[in-house]
């Protein structure tokens, strides 16, 4: 959040994407880890 007041549309693009993942790391790696055990009959 801390970096938010700086932000610019143009900041995040196809292009800058790859330098943005190398410094900052993937931010969805920890919610994608994590396991849920739905019962069956969520399933259903």
């Amino acid at each position: 959040w801390e970096e938010l007041p700086k932000v610019e549309p143009g900041s995040f693009s196809l292009q800058t994407a790859p330098a943005r993942l190398a410094a900052s790391g993937d931010l969805f790696a920890p919610l994608l880890s994590l396991r849920q055990e739905l019962p069956l009959e969520y399933l259903i």
